[in-house]
């Protein structure tokens, strides 16, 4: 259920922006709903996805929207719409491994396996070249080990947050790597939870 008032309040307090600034604004107040309202979850899902819809209306290159806009889908189990969203980012940011190994995932949901694995490779090698050109990039080599531990490759994974952990860290940095899952949900498990079988809570948790 949207909630009719912040949408007509947003809509009404954005008459002097730009397009590219209302579509900014639009997915802040998306976000800010999302995170900070007291609203049910079903309405601050509803409501902040509608917001985001309005953001893209107004930019349909807006890139966090696009990310924001995965999310609340992901949320309410919509699969293909989460596919066509990454889709769109990957046309905006074609070289961003991070988006093409997420698309891969839910076209693996999906069923769709050959694209998936070609996905999947394309991922691989723009880490690897990014890498070799930006060796100190904790945020790279951070969503690298996620990939690797993604497709299995643990020995990999291992070898690369070693290598991490070896770096001058912040200690933001470290306390992201202390807190990081253990586990990676299996391609089961999120079809589980997109056939409504498994909750978000449990998929979050990995819950056995």
């Amino acid at each position: 259920m949207i909630n009719k008032a912040i949408i007509i309040l947003s809509i009404l307090t954005l008459f002097s922006c730009d397009n590219i600034e209302k579509s900014d604004e639009l997915y802040k107040r998306a976000i800010n709903v999302y995170a900070l309202s007291d609203l049910p979850n079903e309405t601050k899902i509803d409501s902040s996805l509608a917001l985001t819809n309005l953001a893209l209306k107004y930019n349909a290159d807006n890139v966090k929207a696009l990310e924001h806009k995965t999310a609340m889908l992901f949320q309410i189990r919509d699969l293909q719409g989460a596919i066509e969203t990454t889709d769109k980012i990957i046309t905006e940011l074609p070289k961003e491994p991070y988006y093409i190994f997420q698309n891969a995932i839910l076209l693996y949901v999906d069923g769709d396996s050959l694209q998936a694995d070609k996905l999947k490779n394309e991922a691989m090698l723009l880490y690897q070249d990014k890498l070799q050109k930006d060796i100190n990039n904790f945020d790279l080599r951070f969503n690298y080990i996620t990939y690797l531990e993604g497709i299995g490759d643990t020995i990999s994974a291992n070898r690369q947050l070693n290598i991490l952990k070896d770096n001058h860290l912040e200690d933001y940095q470290r306390e992201i790597l202390e807190n990081r899952p253990r586990e990676i949900n299996s391609i089961d498990r999120m079809r589980e939870y997109f056939s409504g079988t498994l909750e978000l809570n449990e998929l979050i948790e990995n819950k056995n």
